[in-house]
């Protein structure tokens, strides 16, 4: 059995394909556009017709290659990119208009469910905090005894956070401690009622698969996967001498995230620093498993 999930993100479109038997499943093609919607966006908080058409290509062109895999089971949604935008209806009807494609927008709740749900396929703590941190979003998820206990959305993520904050490509000293701050009031703003230390963190995302990738490139973590939370801030030093090699070490690990991954490091290192996490475990797996786990694979297991 074959199915596809396209996830219409902030920063990327990315359709994953998945085949499973009532034994397991596994990712068997992956397909990536980075479309950056969330700089599309315009003064009213909208998105405009040439950002929507720009979109409707990518899936145009995901939808033929389903068509050429003979895949014919497949669901689309998105988060923030199109969730927080005032013509979020809008988007959504001129994809189905031109192509016949059903967008889901996934509120906030869903998406940190979901992303709880596919982290805990490779994070196996029973307690911790699971952190999805995209392009225009943060969901936070503290679970125990591997039950979610409370859950929480932030409107930022690396590339508003960019957008918003960053004058160049690298952010200065001034920008990085903006951005921090800007972090640190977002999380005020929850009133998370949980008092306890977290020492364990699972971090899902590709800002946090970058910064892993970085830094077991550099030879600075033992085990890939696992991120002592003092090697955020190293990493940081490291991006932010302001000079040829900053950039190198991205140019060199991701490229295509030269100018998010500086963001995307500020907010889990700000998200440890406030939750006192010791470790953060890089999941592999998150909100698109997750619906998949849930809307299709724990379905088909059960009939």
């Amino acid at each position: 059995m074959l199915y596809g999930i396209i996830d219409i993100g902030s920063n990327t479109v990315r359709m994953n394909v998945y085949s499973y038997n009532k034994k397991h499943f596994s990712k068997i093609f992956s397909e990536k556009e980075t479309l950056g919607l969330i700089a599309y966006v315009d003064k009213n908080n909208k998105l405009p017709k040439k950002a929507i058409k720009k979109l409707i290509n990518v899936l145009k062109n995901m939808q033929k290659d389903l068509e050429v895999l003979h895949i014919h089971d497949f669901t689309a949604f998105t988060t923030a990119s199109i969730r927080n935008v005032d013509n979020s209806d809008e988007v959504v009807s001129c994809v189905k208009d031109e192509i016949g494609m059903n967008v889901i927008i996934l509120p906030s709740e869903d998406e940190a469910k979901f992303s709880f749900i596919g982290a805990k396929e490779n994070c196996h703590k029973k307690d911790g905090v699971v952190v999805d941190s995209g392009g225009g979003s943060t969901e936070i998820v503290i679970y125990e005894d591997n039950k979610v206990k409370e859950s929480y959305s932030m409107p930022i993520g690396s590339l508003n956070l960019f957008n918003e904050y960053v004058s160049h490509i690298l952010p200065n000293d001034e920008e990085r401690k903006l951005i921090e701050s800007r972090v640190f009031e977002e999380i005020e703003k929850l009133n998370i009622n949980y008092d306890k230390k977290i020492p364990f963190m699972c971090g899902v995302g590709g800002t946090i698969r970058a910064v892993n990738n970085m830094l077991s490139e550099l030879g600075m973590i033992q085990k890939k996967n696992c991120i002592p939370v003092e090697m955020l801030t190293e990493l940081e030093k490291k991006l932010s001498n302001g000079d040829r090699s900053s950039y190198d070490i991205i140019l060199h690990v991701k490229p295509s995230r030269i100018h998010t991954i500086v963001p995307g490091l500020l907010i889990f290192k700000v998200l440890t620093k406030y939750f006192k996490c010791k470790e953060v475990q890089v999941s592999k797996f998150g909100v698109r498993e997750g619906f998949f786990i849930e809307n299709v694979y724990n379905k088909y297991i059960n009939e």
